[in-house]
């Protein structure tokens, strides 16, 4: 059974990043809900379970689109790639900011 749903899951940067993206976000969510909980931080904890559900969508999103159509491999790895590498640049000059 689980080789079946491996064998579907198609590899991707987007899930690889999103996937490592997704498990520290998890672990800070756990964290500022119920560890690190003194008042303002349960709001980063509810922060961060939303952006894990966006994350979920996103690849999900991704992963149905990839199964719809079959595109070739190298152009969605380049694609990807690409956006990936322009998303990283514009963290690293202007950094995240919520609010």
């Amino acid at each position: 059974m689980m080789k079946k749903i491996a064998a579907q899951v198609k590899i991707t940067p987007f899930l690889i990043f999103f996937g490592i993206l997704g498990v520290i976000i998890f672990v800070l969510f756990i964290n500022f809900t119920f560890i690190d909980n003194n008042g303002g931080n349960a709001l980063g904890g509810t922060i961060a379970l939303i952006v894990l559900g966006l994350i979920f969508m996103l690849v999900a999103l991704e992963q149905s689109i990839l199964k719809a159509r079959n595109f070739r491999k190298e152009y969605i790895w380049l694609v990807e790639v690409v956006l990936l590498t322009f998303l990283v640049i514009y963290f690293v000059q202007h950094g995240i900011s919520i609010g």
